[in-house]
Order: structure tokens, then sequence, then C-alpha cells
């Protein structure tokens, strides 16, 4: 008799570790489905502000190069005005000497 009461006892224990197992399986199946959907998810979300800030970048260093370019030209044209009011300054320079008499110039 005690034979069978703990043999009862063990399968009763045996299936009870079993379903306990399954359904612990089955709750980390799910999460483990839930969590990667949302790295999926996070993971595009990421790649898609990646590509985001890369054309950002391209567009800076296209604005970059513009902002080079357009800062070479007004040296170049900053050099030609401050050769151009030299001139100026001495033609000026050249009638006030001439001129002097004259007021004003």
């Amino acid at each position: 008799m005690v034979f069978w009461i703990s043999l009862a006892v063990l399968l009763v224990a045996l299936v009870a570790g079993i379903a306990y197992c399954v359904l612990r399986g089955l709750q980390l199946y799910r999460n483990a489905k839930r969590a990667s959907g949302t790295i999926t998810a996070e993971m595009d979300r990421i790649s898609e502000v990646t590509r985001q800030i890369e054309r950002q970048s391209a567009k800076a260093a296209a604005a970059s190069e513009r902002l080079n370019s357009a800062t070479g030209r007004l040296a170049q044209s900053r050099a030609r005005l401050d050769v151009q009011l030299a001139a100026v300054r001495e033609a000026q320079a050249q009638l006030r000497r001439t001129f002097w008499f004259v007021p004003g110039i």
C-alpha cells in the first residue's frame, strides 16, 4: 500500500513538474517572440535614422564644398577690390595734390 501511495506521489510530482516546465517554456517563447518584434521594430527605426543621418551628412559635405568654393571666390573678389580701392585712393591723392586749391577734393 505504501508503495502505491509513493508511486502516486511520484507520478503527480512528475506530471506537475512537466506541466510547470511546459508552462514556463510557453511563457519564455511568448516573451521571446514579443521581444523579437520589439527589437526588430527598433532596429528598423535605427536603420531609418541612420539613413537620414547619412543623407544629412552628404548634404552637409556638399554645402561645405560650396562654402569653400564661395570663400575662395570671395577672397579673390576682396583682393581685386583692395587693388581697385588702392587705385582710387591713389587717384584721389593725385587729384588732391593737383587741385589743392579746390575745396572738397
